[in-house]
């Protein structure tokens, strides 16, 4: 009696998870390409992500070693505030 129960417990789990189970189709990756980057940014020393996740921050090294900060929007392309910390 025990082992009957147990089989068809065990049939009916198995049809439950064929039934149940239906192949996902993966949401659609859009790839957008960025503008690309002036070369008087200088170069490119660090990349911060913001709290907003839509964000980053781009920390570039000028040839007069000043560091420039430029955010940028990954989602958009488009620039945000540029911050320049001048050497002493």
């Amino acid at each position: 009696m025990g082992n009957r129960l147990v089989s068809w417990g065990l049939a009916f789990v198995f049809v439950l998870g064929c039934v149940g189970c239906q192949k996902l189709t993966p949401a659609p990756v859009v790839v957008t390409t960025l503008p690309a980057i002036p070369l008087d940014y200088g170069d490119l020393v660090a990349v911060v992500p913001s709290t907003d996740p839509r964000w980053v921050a781009l920390w570039f090294q000028r040839p007069d070693k000043s560091i420039s900060i430029h955010r940028v929007n990954i989602v958009t392309g488009t620039l945000g505030t540029e911050t320049d910390l001048p050497r002493k």
